[in-house]
């Protein structure tokens, strides 16, 4: 079959992969730890989540269409902080660089991490929220300090609703479209091209439509697979 010989498509697949393994461990690294300091009440908290929450309200069209500007050389915001500060300098970089050209995919992962760190956020404070504050309030009485708490009793409780939230955004990792296309298109060469972005380009570019379809159920596969080792691996039950 022509897409088990298709360098294109494993590169495409590969670069999926890659984002997979950064995005959401971070994004579920940032998201606990929002969770946690938003989980106690204080002055101020509806309207910092508010802020928080913002980036999740946007399409990936439109985050993408931010952070590449945000990202410009010569003139954005990002470019302007780096000159001022003479960070260029430090790096390395003799002149200011285009980020996105210089490392697409680390910038579209970076995208990903602003939208998406809120859903796990929202989620997981949910799920601490719901915890039974008795078991809590024992452990504190019997001497468990914060990050005990955490680790042993808060995290362990809460097994299933992260193995849930995961999985949503690892399905989500693969479904990748927006911000590749509005940031990179795919590029530089092939640098940033995810595997639905090739699909697409297949699809409407090309215009090899029953080879996109071919793709898509290859990449339907791929998915169940991941989901399933991870289910197993996690010891996820439903």
């Amino acid at each position: 079959m022509k897409a088990f010989s298709d360098a294109r498509f494993f590169n495409s697949l590969s670069k999926t992969l890659y984002m997979l393994s950064l995005a959401v461990p971070l994004e579920f690294f940032f998201g606990l730890l929002l969770a946690l300091l938003f989980y106690e009440p204080f002055k101020g908290r509806r309207i910092l989540s508010l802020f928080i929450l913002f980036p999740l309200a946007l399409s990936d069209a439109v985050v993408g269409l931010v952070w590449g500007l945000t990202l410009v050389p010569t003139y954005g915001p990002v470019d302007y902080f780096m000159r001022i500060f003479g960070l260029w300098d430090v790096l390395g970089f003799k002149k200011p660089i285009s980020l996105i050209m210089t490392y697409p995919m680390e910038m579209i992962i970076l995208a990903d991490i602003w939208q998406w760190t809120p859903f796990f956020y929202i989620v997981l404070l949910a799920g601490l929220a719901s915890l039974p504050r008795e078991i809590l309030e024992a452990a504190e009485i019997d001497g468990a300090t914060k990050l005990n708490i955490v680790r042993h009793i808060m995290i362990p409780m809460l097994k299933q609703v992260i193995g849930v939230v995961l999985i949503i955004r690892i399905t989500d990792v693969f479904k990748t479209f927006g911000l590749a296309y509005v940031m990179t298109k795919g590029g530089p060469g092939f640098a940033s091209e995810v595997v639905s972005l090739y699909i697409f380009n297949q699809a409407l570019q090309f215009l090899n439509i029953t080879y996109a379809a071919a793709l898509t159920m290859i990449l339907i596969v791929v998915i169940t697979i991941v989901i399933n080792v991870f289910i197993r691996g996690y010891r996820l039950r439903f």
